[in-house]
């Protein structure tokens, strides 16, 4: 650790400040972090794009009124 200034407190007492180096960054690390990313969100798009192709907006609304904790709507209801 390299010290970089003294701060001096009430009192008289001084102390030193101790600072660490940054980690030595690694851009292919973050360019391949990057990369899996991007794919990871588009696979899950895809899956969910084919999800909503399958399924109507009143069996994906009647789900969400579960998951919110409210009870399912008789079909009189709608």
């Amino acid at each position: 650790m390299r010290v970089w200034g003294k701060k001096k407190l009430s009192g008289g007492i001084s102390i030193k400040r101790k600072f660490t180096p940054y980690p030595k960054i690694d851009i292919d690390e973050i360019e391949e972090s990057i990369r899996q990313n991007r794919e990871e969100r588009l696979k899950f798009v895809r899956m969910y794009a084919e999800w909503v192709k399958r399924h109507s907006n009143k069996e994906w609304s009647s789900q969400q009124r579960e998951l919110m904790g409210n009870p399912p709507v008789e079909e009189k209801d709608m």
